[in-house]
Formats: C-alpha cells, structure tokens, sequence
C-alpha cells in the first residue's frame, strides 16, 4: 500500500481544494460555472450524457459488490485480501458520507433539495476513488484502470447535475482516508495473526 505520507498529501490537496471552492467567493463561482458547463455538454451531446450514465450506473452498490465479490471468487490471496479492505474501506467511507451529507444539507445542482441524499460529499466519489486507492496500492498493473473508472464515475456525477465538482472532490477525500484507515487496521489484524499462529505450540 501507499505510505501514510502520501495518503496524508493527497487527501489534505483534496481538503484544501474543497475549502477553497465552498468557502470563497471565486471558488464558489468557480463551483457553479464548472457544473454548469458540464451540464449543458451533457445536454448538448446524447452520445456523451449516455456514456455519463453509464459511469454513474457503474458505481453503484450493487455493480462495485458484484466486481468486488467475482475478483474476490476467481482471484487469488491477494485479490481477496484487496477485497477485504476495499469492503472496510466502503463500509467507512459510506457511514461517514452520510454522516456528513445530514451535517450539510447541501442542496444539489439539480435542485434535490432531499436532507437524506444531499449533494456533499459525494458517495459515488467517496466509494470509485477509495477502492482505486486501494487497488492501485496493491495492484500497481491494475492502478491506470482503477483510477480510469474512478475518474469515469466522479466526472459523470457532475456532468449529470447530481453533484458540484466540489462535492466530488470531498467524497474523494472521504473515501481516500478511509482507504487508507482500512488498510493500516488489515496490517494491524494481519501481523496480530502471524504472533498468535507463531505462538502456537508445534505439533509432534
């Protein structure tokens, strides 16, 4: 995996670039005019909004469950071990994206105004961009394509209305740090097997 200090780096550049997009006046303009431009490339170009579509189906739960549970099936220790902090890695990022979607309210650039699936962070960020970590961590030959699809469903959120480049980029820190949580508490659970069998008596 990644070293915490990479992981430090890259979720504080997504922090700081969130902050500066919500908390001043040219980054907040800069928010809207970027979603609106995407917006109306969608609108402009069917081919293109069905290809966003697409993306956003992609990284839904069942479609990322099902990835994960065939690479898991026919992979080898390793692909099972990635599959087991991908699931931790979402399981965090998810809880704490909601938790943070009902502390916000932020409503959507479509106008979804619903307080239970409100607009920051966002989850489909949160989850494509935590499992690329994850995957590009371990797997550095899959790491290209991990972060391909990743970048696929982040920008079709936004080029469907359903989210500001902000919230994108929020739920990619969200499911980053939780990644990386999810891979430290493996190595922690991992070693503390190793002690227990390397303590257990030899057979005769």
């Amino acid at each position: 995996m990644f070293p915490p200090m990479k992981l430090a780096v890259v979720s504080a550049s997504l922090l700081l670039a969130v902050l500066a997009l919500v908390l001043t006046p040219g980054g907040r303009q800069l928010d809207l005019d970027l979603s609106q431009r995407a917006v109306a490339l969608d609108h402009a170009y069917p081919a293109l909004h069905s290809f966003m579509h697409l993306g956003s189906a992609v990284g839904l739960a069942p479609p990322v469950l099902a990835a994960l549970a065939a690479y898991g099936s026919f992979g080898d220790a390793a692909a099972r071990t990635t599959v087991q902090i991908g699931l931790l890695a979402l399981a965090g990022g998810q809880g704490a994206v909601e938790i943070l979607k009902r502390v916000f309210h932020r409503v959507r650039p479509d106008a979804d105004a619903n307080a239970n699936n409100a607009s920051f962070p966002s989850s489909h960020a949160s989850a494509a961009a935590g499992l690329a970590w994850v995957v590009s961590g371990r797997h550095r030959r899959l790491a290209p394509w991990a972060w391909l699809v990743a970048l696929w469903i982040c920008a079709s959120r936004v080029f469907l209305g359903r989210h500001f480049p902000s919230d994108v980029l929020g739920g990619a820190a969200v499911g980053i740090v939780f990644a990386g949580i999810a891979a430290l508490v493996e190595q922690r659970l991992a070693r503390a097997w190793r002690v227990q069998v390397d303590r257990r008596p030899a057979s005769k």
